[in-house]
């Protein structure tokens, strides 16, 4: 029996959704995440990629107070990893998808299923609208 929370038929259903329907998904798993461990308890891990931009745009559009932090911390980190960056980083999104509550060390990746065409269209359209 297979124990992984995704399959890669998974991944392409979702990679291939409107990016309004993965913007509301990827606020999903953020609340369900600050919602787990308190928005004192948690920040975004900030690298200056246009992907971490995108994350803590979305963040801070419902959780202005969260920190952010450059390296690691002890706090549970928001990290604006995708699925399409590296092998190891899709085997753990295919066992524990975007939120990894129950590991070691807990992360979300609420971004995981995006490309990075999603992220420059994103950050296009949250431009426009300041």
């Amino acid at each position: 029996m297979d124990d992984n929370a995704h399959s890669l038929d998974d991944l392409r259903q979702y990679q291939a959704l409107p990016l309004s329907v993965k913007i509301l998904m990827s606020k999903n798993r953020i609340r369900k995440w600050v919602n787990e461990y308190g928005e004192d308890n948690v920040c975004v891990r900030m690298t200056l990629s246009p992907e971490s931009l995108a994350l803590l745009h979305m963040v801070n559009e419902e959780y202005p107070n969260v920190a952010v932090r450059f390296d690691d911390s002890e706090l549970k980190p928001i990290v604006s990893w995708m699925a399409s960056e590296d092998e190891s980083g899709l085997d753990d999104w295919l066992t524990f998808g975007c939120n990894h509550f129950e590991t070691e060390k807990p992360e979300s990746r609420p971004l995981a299923f995006w490309s990075k065409e999603n992220v420059f269209e994103y950050l296009k359209i949250v431009q426009t609208e300041s």
